[in-house]
Order: structure tokens, then C-alpha cells, then sequence
């Protein structure tokens, strides 16, 4: 299922540091690919595209939470004068910015990870059976 790949990629850029990469990749996904696995008629491949979409939107919102974050810090501190140019606050917040982008790699690693292996299984994301559609 590419929205896993694509979720993975992410996942991995985040783990990497690169945020923004990650972003794009998530835009991907949320808004190229989980929208045609959400009206296939099966009603697995549709839980599996809600799944991702969801992993998506959630880490893009936390991205953008951190990007802000960091950005104001950032700010704060160069107005202050306490870090001695933008050059001194951004290594003073770099630290912060990238634990925070490795956990939330860790976590859609962790969604893809789960999504994957169950949707492997004809599981629904969260491990349960599917139950038998009505005919």
C-alpha cells in the first residue's frame, strides 16, 4: 500500500531531521493518496486510508506546533538580546527542535509500522478482525 511507503519516508526524514521533507511527504499522503484508498469499496482498504490520513494530519499538526515553537524561541531570544544573533539562537533551540522532530518520527514510524503489518493481516489498523460485510 504506497500510503504506508509514503508515511515510512516520512518517518524517516523526520528521524533524520529534515521536518519540512517530512511535511511534504505527509501532505502526499494525507491529500494524494488517502483519499483514493478511502473510496475503494472495500471496506478494509477504506479503514487503512482513514488510518493515514489520520497518522498525516495528526503529525503535520505536530510539526507545524514545533516549527512555530521553534520559530518563536527564536524570536523571544534575539529580542532579548540573550543570544547574540539569529545565527546563536537557532543553535540554542536546535537541540530542542530535534528531539522533538525524532519523536515524532518515532511515532509515524510506529503508526506505519502497525497500519502496515495489520493491513498485511486483512486486520483493521488498530488489530482487530474485519468483520463480514453484508451482502
Amino acid at each position: 500500500m504506497v500510503g504506508y511507503v509514503v508515511l515510512g519516508i516520512s518517518a524517516l526524514l523526520s528521524l533524520f531531521g529534515l521536518g519540512l521533507l517530512s511535511m511534504g511527504a505527509l501532505l502526499i499522503a494525507w491529500l494524494t493518496l488517502a483519499g483514493p484508498m478511502m473510496a475503494e469499496p472495500d471496506a478494509l482498504k477504506q479503514r487503512h486510508g482513514l488510518w493515514v490520513k489520520r497518522t498525516a494530519i495528526y503529525a503535520l499538526i505536530a510539526h507545524s506546533v514545533v516549527t512555530v515553537f521553534l520559530a518563536t524561541e527564536m524570536t523571544v531570544a534575539i529580542q532579548s538580546g540573550e543570544a547574540h544573533g539569529i545565527i546563536g539562537a537557532f543553535f540554542a533551540h536546535y537541540i530542542l527542535d530535534h528531539a522533538s522532530e525524532f519523536v515524532i518520527g518515532a511515532w509515524i514510524g510506529f503508526r506505519t509500522l502497525k497500519g502496515g503489518l495489520n493491513f498485511s493481516d486483512a486486520k483493521c489498523p488498530v488489530g482487530q478482525k474485519m468483520p463480514a460485510l453484508a451482502e
